[in-house]
């Protein structure tokens, strides 16, 4: 399932970070003259060793501070058939934190005025006759009141997104499914983590740019970012690119059959290096896709709280972005993570100027890694920062055969 299910968060040790901001500015920041510039090798080992090998077969980490990649190591393998290593040029497969550059290539089709990402879904997208209750904003921000991961478990299935099980959908069958399903509630009213909104801004990204979403991504993200690693999924072979697995409840790892490609694009096929998820977030850090109001939106959140297991007080969500403002997870984090059948990821830019990647080559769940925990350590092993909590979070999911949801 790409989705993002927080649960059981305990603080582990002291010292929050403050800040409640991002901090944007017109152009890259300069390179600071700063001990940050550092990365403790050494502790980044400790943090990963409980885990390669045993929870996930491979892992690939990088650390950036104000506009650079400081740091990057991969560890274990990158198959376990062949043998072969991870490396820190392997592709690994994000999951969801394709929804944030998602609601980037939106806000680029704004600022070329192609569309306003308060127009109602229905101005660019007539097919699908319930557009007329939301906007696009509310589709980017979890709060259009479709069916989603909490309040309507089977949303995925429902409408025939994202797994494998649901089956080949087609885009016209997928919009069949979503015309004889209503919303079930009135937008702005709740967030509820639903894929099938990023399914739809895909479409209205190809609709508005005028080419598959895939192109699309590639001429208005990826490319203009130098994000030289990173493609969709589907459009084309899987090149260095590491193999996923479900980790079952004994302890084996098994490669699961892969999502539906066409059907889970805009929600969760985005493949990268973890450097290149680094170049992204320096550049919206920077202001370099979008502009001023723009870019602030990304970050804005909807208003609404997030639920008891996702979040906590203060906490929110924006476009592809968790906003953290609590002391637990550090007040003005902004943060995501990704989780397929196969493959992990968690994106963390931190009130300090640090940006904290970790992708692995398996699929997250109560016997997999702690993606939360190492990010965290990881960003404590920088020089010359101030030390932010360490937490564990428990996933409820046990896996003991493969699931394609």
């Amino acid at each position: 399932m790409i989705s993002h299910i927080r649960r059981g968060v305990v603080a582990l040790a002291a010292v929050a970070l403050t800040g409640t901001s991002i901090v944007f500015v017109g152009c890259s920041s300069p390179r600071a003259a700063h001990p940050a510039e550092q990365v403790d090798a050494a502790a980044v080992d400790a943090a990963v060793a409980p885990y390669v090998g045993t929870q996930v077969p491979g892992l690939s980490i990088a650390v950036g501070y104000h506009g650079h990649v400081i740091f990057a190591k991969a560890y274990g393998k990158a198959d376990l058939a062949s043998g072969s290593p991870m490396t820190a040029q392997t592709r690994l497969g994000v999951g969801s934190l394709i929804k944030q550059m998602t609601s980037g290539a939106l806000l680029t089709l704004e600022r070329d005025k192609r569309l306003s990402i308060d127009d109602k879904v229905s101005v660019i997208l007539p097919r699908y006759v319930y557009g007329n209750r939301m906007t696009l904003r509310q589709l980017a921000t979890m709060s259009a009141g479709l069916q989603g991961a909490l309040a309507h478990p089977i949303g995925d299935k429902t409408f025939g997104i994202v797994g494998a099980q649901t089956g080949k959908s087609t885009v016209a069958q997928v919009y069949v499914k979503l015309n004889v399903h209503p919303p079930i509630r009135p937008a702005g009213t709740q967030w509820d983590y639903a894929n099938i909104g990023y399914w739809l801004l895909g479409r209205t990204i190809e609709a508005a740019a005028k080419r598959p979403y895939a192109d699309a991504m590639q001429a208005r993200v990826f490319g203009p970012l130098g994000m030289k690693s990173a493609y969709i999924r589907g459009k084309r072979p899987d090149t260095n690119f590491a193999t996923g697995y479900s980790r079952f409840e004994d302890g084996t790892f098994h490669k699961c059959p892969e999502l539906n490609f066409s059907t889970s694009d805009a929600a969760g096929m985005g493949a990268m290096t973890a450097s290149d998820v680094i170049v992204w977030d320096e550049a919206v850090r920077a202001q370099r896709l979008v502009r001023g109001p723009l870019a602030k939106a990304m970050f804005t959140p909807n208003g609404l709280p997030l639920p008891k297991g996702v979040g906590l007080p203060g906490d929110s969500y924006a476009m592809g972005w968790y906003t953290r403002n609590n002391s637990v997870m550090a007040r003005g984090v902004y943060d995501h993570d990704g989780n397929t059948n196969l493959f992990t990821s968690e994106n963390v830019l931190f009130p300090d100027g640090s940006d904290v990647v970790l992708l692995s080559n398996a699929q997250y769940n109560k016997f997999g890694i702690d993606r939360h925990t190492i990010a965290y350590k990881v960003h404590n092993a920088i020089a010359g920062l101030t030390p932010v909590k360490v937490f564990d979070i428990t996933a409820s999911a046990n896996v003991t055969a493969c699931q394609n949801e």
